[in-house]
């Protein structure tokens, strides 16, 4: 069953389901999450991550975003990533994993750009939207990325902007309106 606003507050009021939470993500049915950081697993040898506040993701690339937020899975648990629809429309495609039970995470999903033109994608925007449901009961997920947790530490990178044209969508309301445009 998937959970609703009022459900998501009781589980992170009970259960600390999510670090960071901000009451004005909630949706009727999930939660917009932050972006945190960028990270370039799949086009860098090795990852990297970028402490910037926007990043430019150039045609037919795509980058990694990591969720401001943790979350702390139950065994009763999973999440699913949406892109939010104003990205949709824009033509941006977003992927995820399914989150198993038992997971404490930052979110990661990626984006792809197919079009001809860069993206201005910002530090602190909402992408996609997490949404839980309930399951039986069962062992919690054991893997690669069980406590997959941000670290600052880690390497940073800057990327120098080589493009002319590109589309900036940093908000809701901004980005709906580059659609109209």
């Amino acid at each position: 069953m998937i959970l609703t606003n009022k459900e998501i507050l009781n589980y992170v009021k009970t259960y600390n389901l999510i670090e960071k939470f901000n009451p004005d993500n909630l949706t009727p049915v999930g939660y917009d999450l932050t972006t945190g950081r960028f990270e370039d697993d799949l086009n860098t040898e090795g990852g990297a991550w970028y402490n910037r506040d926007s990043f430019e993701l150039y045609p037919k690339r795509t980058i990694l975003i990591r969720s401001r937020e943790v979350i702390h899975f139950p065994t009763f648990m999973i999440g699913m990533v949406y892109p939010r629809n104003t990205y949709t429309r824009a033509g941006l495609i977003i992927q995820s994993p399914l989150y198993q039970p038992g997971h404490n995470t930052n979110i990661v999903y990626s984006i792809f750009n197919p079009s001809d033109r860069s993206v201005i994608l910002e530090k602190g925007c909402s992408y996609a939207m997490l949404t839980f449901a309930r399951i039986k009961n069962t062992e919690a997920y054991s893997g690669k990325y069980t406590e997959d947790i941000a670290q600052d530490n880690t390497l940073e990178l800057t990327m120098s902007s080589t493009s002319n044209s590109s589309t900036k969508y940093s908000s809701f309301d901004e980005s709906f309106g580059n659609l109209l445009k």
